[in-house]
């Protein structure tokens, strides 16, 4: 994979300025779902959808948030699709960072949810 490719983010950015509607999802543990924080809205990932309706005002922006607590990659990436991908999402981000290990196999099941979003047919960045 290039990590230094950021073709769809930039396509991103360029359907929000001409005012596209587009989906801005999560997939992750407690963090992703807001646990502990102290109102909805402080949660990282409603904050990182905050940020594109305010930046775009001119696009219409869905929010999904899968985030469920206690869950690694290997439960991630097997509830990609009904609790992410099925929205067609524009946009993802992926966080297990407080629930993997730092082994092989948590390599491998995260790169494997990579994987997964990257090769959805809504091509999310």
């Amino acid at each position: 994979m290039n990590t230094s490719n950021f073709a769809r983010l930039k396509e991103l950015f360029r359907r929000a300025a001409a005012g596209q509607e587009l989906t801005i999802a999560f997939l992750g543990g407690s963090i992703t779902q807001g646990s502990l924080s102290t109102q909805p809205g402080n949660a990282y990932a409603f904050r990182v959808y905050q940020w594109f309706v305010d930046t775009f005002p001119q696009s219409k922006f869905h929010y999904v948030n899968g985030g469920i607590g206690g869950t690694d990659s290997l439960y991630g990436v097997s509830r990609a699709v009904t609790d992410l991908l099925m929205y067609q999402p524009d946009f993802v981000v992926l966080d297990f960072s407080g629930n993997d290990t730092r082994n092989t196999f948590c390599q491998e099941t995260y790169g494997g949810a990579v994987r997964r979003i990257l090769s959805w047919p809504s091509r999310p960045a």
